[in-house]
């Protein structure tokens, strides 16, 4: 296949369907990414008001409530957005059940919480874990709210609740922790914004529940759901079974150290991959029926996604011994090692994430199970000798090679069913892979003059970025500041 220039995000004239695109995804480009800024920043004050010790108590209380959170919907609100016909009719249904499962799960994790604190030799979780459960049911009253606001392809409202809900349990979580709370400062916090959340769906979207269950949509919606569940499920145990691990044979400090350097090394996922991911996925199913679109859209995607996953694993890479010296302080030196390894994960997931939505949006569910497949066996067997023979690091090369190796074959398959050939990434990854190449360079020779402050660090990390930048547009011929103009543009009219 050869790709022309709307594909590679050049000038040609932007369909309805693609400039709405570019417009959800520039708004949750934009957002994503000031949310992310913001969580950075109060990572960072709150390391410094907290204990690793804190962070890793909430860490496993949280990895248990996930475990228990993936059937709380059993892929009815993916079902939702999918469905193009009868998606209002099947609504009703899909709340009752959402709402019973999660009233199911929320008794089991109470059930779970003595179980859990003996198991890790933590206390505090047997009464951790059913507090921070509550959250489980808050937001199953907007679940359906939220499925119908991205089945629209409303992100502008969709980012103001979560904008919302960052402010308020960011300054919720800074409180309680200035006022001694511990690591009750974070499981406070992040309840706090629970009401809220649910007024601001219901304000947003204008479907309410009635009293209609209809078993025949259930078993339709849980036809298709129950692919996502699997997905979700192995791919749960892929992202956290490192973490578990780190719990169980590590400690509760280790594992604070070890969710601090994922936060860090997956940066470029969680800001770009999994929210855009919310944009594709209901684009694509939208037009599920032209296989051409699909692909000219997921190809456009990719330009300005690696554009930022490149240089964020370079920063990972080369100076994150300067990150947390300076931004988390004494006590977490350790994180450096791990976020360094942690990094490469980041930059797999994310160039590896939208071609999920392209096999979920085309009615292939199958495929993305393939991969988390793959990756569940690869941690499976490599997490605990990692651990064991060789402790954080251990553990984080482990979850980058599981994480690697279904990647690879999650690209491949994507390419495969859309009919792309490998030599065609070559014009969108080519510029921002040089330009990352000379962002390393500079890096790694400037680190050795810069002064040893934060001062330092940001004129240190501002060399790196106006390099990068001016090498990624002299490489792409003007693509890289093209695509930004047409992002801007796009946000600046509405939507046909």
């Amino acid at each position: 296949m050869t790709l022309d220039s709307e594909q590679l995000g050049g000038k040609a004239a932007v369909p309805p369907l693609g400039r709405q695109t570019i417009q959800n995804v520039g708004i949750v480009y934009v957002l994503s990414a000031a949310s992310r800024g913001v969580s950075v920043i109060a990572l960072v004050v709150l390391a410094r008001l907290l204990l690793p010790h804190d962070f890793g108590v909430v860490a496993v209380s949280g990895l248990i409530i996930s475990i228990v959170a993936l059937f709380k919907d059993f892929g009815l609100g993916a079902a939702l957005i999918q469905r193009e016909t009868d998606a209002q009719a099947a609504a009703a249904t899909a709340f009752w059940a959402t709402l019973l499962m999660r009233l199911v799960l929320y008794s089991i994790l109470v059930l779970m919480a003595p179980l859990v604190a003996a198991f890790f030799q933590e206390p505090a979780l047997n009464i951790i874990v059913p507090i921070a459960g509550l959250g489980l049911l808050f937001e199953g009253l907007g679940a359906i709210n939220v499925a119908f606001l991205m089945k629209r392809l409303e992100f502008g409202k969709l980012s103001i609740v979560e904008g919302s809900n960052l402010v308020i349990t960011t300054v919720a979580s800074i409180i309680l922790a200035v006022a001694g709370f511990s690591y009750w400062s974070l499981v406070l916090g992040s309840l706090a914004n629970a009401p809220l959340n649910v007024w601001l769906l219901w304000r947003f979207d204008p479907w309410r529940p009635s009293r209609n269950f209809d078993r025949r949509h259930l078993r339709n919606l849980i036809g298709y759901g129950k692919h996502v569940v699997l997905i979700n499920s192995a791919g749960f145990a892929v992202k956290n079974l490192d973490s578990l691990t780190v719990a169980k044979v590590l400690g509760a400090i280790n594992l604070g150290i070890y969710s601090f350097a994922g936060k860090f090394g997956l940066f470029s996922s969680t800001t770009l991959g999994a929210p855009i991911a919310r944009v594709l996925f209901p684009t694509y199913a939208r037009i599920q029926n032209d296989a051409n679109r699909v692909k000219s859209g997921y190809v456009r995607t990719m330009f300005p996604i690696s554009v930022v996953a490149f240089p964020v694993c370079v920063v990972t890479l080369v100076i994150p011994d300067l990150l947390v010296n300076y931004l988390l302080g004494s006590g977490w030196e350790s994180v450096a090692g791990p976020l360094r390894i942690l990094g490469l994960s980041g930059l797999m997931a994310t160039l590896a994430g939208p071609s999920w939505n392209v096999f979920l949006a085309l009615g292939h569910p199958e495929l993305g199970s393939h991969t988390v497949l793959i990756q569940l066996i690869v941690i499976s067997v490599l997490a605990v000798p990692g651990a064991i023979y060789g402790g954080l690091l251990g553990v984080a090369v482990a979850a980058t090679i599981a994480i690697g190796s279904g990647s690879v074959y999650q690209i491949f398959e994507a390419d495969r069913l859309l009919a792309i050939k490998a030599s065609g990434w070559l014009r969108v990854f080519g510029p921002p892979v040089v330009g990352s190449a000379v962002m390393g360079a500079i890096l790694l020779t400037a680190r050795q003059i810069s002064p040893s402050s934060i001062l330092g660090l940001l004129l240190l990390v501002s060399a790196g970025i106006t390099s990068y930048v001016v090498v990624t547009e002299l490489a792409s011929s003007g693509r890289l500041s093209g695509q930004v103009i047409e992002i801007v543009s796009a946000l600046r009219r509405p939507p046909a």
